[in-house]
């Protein structure tokens, strides 16, 4: 009942400012409510769902496009954070980071829904507990394997955001 009664007001509020109803059509829009259950594949706030939760309402976005493909781990906060290097969507947000090793691997498992990646490594936010001073996890997109990796070693980054 509520939702009824919302939409309407605000329908008045927006014609009283001098907006259109294609205006009022955006601010409705059922794929950017944050209370629809979103899906794998779904274009959703700058990049591709890739995980979603039982609940459908919280999961992770990537970015539909690498924003390095040549990275050292000490670099790869300064290279997600330049605007430059996302997709006109992705552009739009300021919180991508770097993957964890477990969101690293649900990634190249939707590696193909969310689509744009090299058969190469790509660096993971988690340090190796071995060595964290001098290695960092990362996997590989082309078979899955997962390593641990010199950090000063160049690899691919793709950014990551949660809902």
């Amino acid at each position: 009942m509520k939702k009824l009664l919302f939409i309407p007001m605000l329908f008045v509020c927006f014609m009283g400012m001098g907006q259109s109803p294609s205006d009022l059509k955006i601010l409705i829009d059922k794929a950017n409510d944050p209370f629809t259950k979103k899906i794998i594949g779904q274009k959703y706030k700058g990049g591709k769902v890739f995980y979603v939760s039982e609940g459908g309402l919280r999961g992770l976005i990537a970015e539909t496009q690498d924003q390095s493909r040549s990275c050292k781990w000490k670099d790869t906060g300064k290279i997600i954070s330049d605007p430059n290097n996302h997709s006109a969507e992705g552009k739009l947000y300021n919180d991508w980071r770097l993957p964890t090793k477990d969101e690293l691997n649900l990634l190249y498992l939707q590696k193909n829904v969310v689509g744009g990646f090299g058969e190469n490594y790509y660096w993971s936010s988690t340090e190796w507990f071995v060595d964290p001073k001098a290695s960092a996890m990362m996997q590989s997109f082309y078979k899955g394997q997962k390593d641990a990796g010199f950090k000063d070693y160049p690899s691919c980054v793709r950014a990551v955001r949660s809902f």
